[in-house]
């Protein structure tokens, strides 16, 4: 019976256009599955895995219980979901263009992957905000998966059943290691010969990356910076309270040769260049009556090496318990740069951008 409707659903979708020719292709071989859906926030996830020919394996995971369906779909349903996946919006997104920013608009994550010829397309939105450019397309699957799982369907027994929603695993043959001949062998390659030179470093595109994380009056604030070695710099800010939708604003700008020199003048001072790298202290929290908490990490190129540093005024976590007093670690080492920041960047100039572009400051390859 499945077999009969999934040939009507492919011939239909003849008519659905090319894209929707080829998902048919890639889930007319190996029995085959058209995607894997999951939605998860907090300790709660519902996940489901659709085959070519409507039938589902659905998986319901809360904090320490795990139930499993099964199921199928009628024709119209499954001609439905083929039609969504098809179509151009989700047909050609890719994950570069979904905005992953720093600060998160709340916790509700999902993750669409829907077998293409040859392949599997994955995406991942981090947030409910990661989706308002394509709730076209998204939304409807999310009803649907909604709608699936409230109907009463085949219960397994969780040890029978479960596999995360994923298709069965395929063996993978290693590839073999290459085989030279003795004609390809270059000097170099020969005993008591030395090695080739290492290719040299990818040119400086930028001279500081900076990200801040603040808690001022219980808000969260978070703000990263980028300056180019141009002389362009790039800022994104983002603030979020506990009753208040995520805000975002974005500055861009170029710097004076005068002004840029000046900060290359700072980020060359003896005390911060030769500061050892250091990552952030995991005990630490941005929470309690402190009037302004802060986590700060720098990133700075220097002579085809990356610097690492990072500063805090923060309360720590020792032993499950919050610490009683603020820990105030290397502030004093950035005070100078900060004071620049203040003088140079005007942060009043940001525009409120909803899905900033290059959310993480993350420098040009």
């Amino acid at each position: 019976m499945w077999r009969v409707r999934a040939v009507f659903i492919l011939l239909g979708l003849w008519f659905l256009g090319p894209n929707a020719q080829n998902i048919a292709q890639a889930t007319e071989t190996d029995s085959s599955y058209l995607l894997r859906l999951e939605r998860a926030s907090h300790f709660q996830s519902v996940c489901i895995l659709l085959r070519g020919d409507g039938q589902y394996h659905l998986e319901r995971h809360e904090y320490q219980a795990v139930r499993i369906f099964e199921g199928g779909l009628d024709a119209d349903e499954l001609r439905n979901i083929f039609h969504i996946v098809s179509g151009n919006r989700l047909f050609y997104l890719e994950q570069k263009q979904i905005p992953d920013l720093m600060r998160k608009s709340d916790n509700d994550q999902v993750m669409l992957e829907i077998h293409r010829p040859g392949t599997w397309q994955q995406l991942f939105f981090p947030d409910s905000a990661s989706r308002d450019s394509f709730r076209d397309a998204m939304d409807p699957l999310l009803k649907w998966l909604e709608t699936v799982n409230k109907r009463r369907m085949r219960k397994l027994s969780e040890e029978a059943g479960r596999n995360n929603c994923l298709p069965p695993s395929k063996p993978e043959f290693a590839q073999r290691g290459e085989v030279r001949s003795p004609q390809s062998m270059t000097i170099s390659s020969l005993p008591g010969n030395l090695p080739p030179s290492p290719p040299p470093p990818p040119p400086q595109t930028y001279i500081v990356q900076m990200t801040d994380n603040r808690m001022v009056n219980y808000q969260i604030l978070v703000s990263c910076l980028l300056v180019e070695t141009s002389g362009a710099y790039h800022m994104v800010k983002q603030s979020k309270s506990y009753n208040k939708r995520l805000s975002s604003m974005v500055l861009d700008g170029m710097l004076s040769p005068p002004e840029l020199g000046t900060l290359r003048t700072l980020l060359d001072a003896p005390d911060l260049a030769n500061q050892p790298d250091e990552n952030q202290d995991p005990g630490l929290v941005l929470t309690g009556p402190a009037a302004d908490s802060y986590l700060t990490r720098l990133t700075i190129p220097r002579a085809g090496k990356t610097q690492s540093l990072s500063a805090w005024k923060s309360y720590r976590i020792i032993n499950h318990t919050l610490s009683r007093s603020v820990d105030d670690h290397s502030t004093k080492l950035l005070a100078p740069l900060r004071e620049w920041l203040k003088a140079n960047i005007n942060e009043k100039g940001a525009v409120p951008t909803p899905t900033p572009q290059n959310a993480r400051c993350a420098p040009s390859e």
